[in-house]
């Protein structure tokens, strides 16, 4: 396993870095899913040893898991992972005043996915805008 400067896993920024130093840009690429130029390097989701990175969501160290995919087809593919959308944090992240939109980012789904698992567990919706 690769290990960073400071003795611990490699960062998500290092293995985004050593994606473009070895495959080079996604850009101008194919998207693997469709015929529309590639736009990022997309994790595929499939890595037994999935590392979580709070900001930005799940990453592999594997570089063969990562697959160049047009903004269209990564958003499509982040929503297809929302079956592993973890309800329960979300209701408490949401009751602790976090937005939808915030709880989104942080587990890579839509906003509209969590505020469904939101209303299935019969969770106040707050409005726009409106925290804590």
């Amino acid at each position: 396993m690769p290990v960073g400067r400071s003795g611990g896993t490699e960062s998500y920024a290092a293995v985004r870095y050593r994606l473009r130093q070895r495959f080079g840009p996604a850009t101008g690429r194919g998207c693997a899913l469709c015929t529309a130029t590639a736009m990022v390097w997309a994790y595929d989701g499939n890595d037994p040893a999935a590392l979580i990175d709070v900001a930005r969501g799940r990453y592999s160290l594997d570089l063969s898991r990562y697959r160049p995919l047009c903004r269209s087809c990564q958003r499509r593919a982040s929503t297809a992972g929302a079956g592993a959308l973890d309800v329960d944090r979300a209701v408490w992240l949401y009751r602790a005043g976090a937005s939808s939109r915030g709880i989104a980012a942080l587990l890579d789904v839509s906003p509209n996915t969590v505020l469904r698992a939101l209303r299935s567990r019969d969770v106040p919706i707050r409005p726009r805008g409106r925290t804590r």
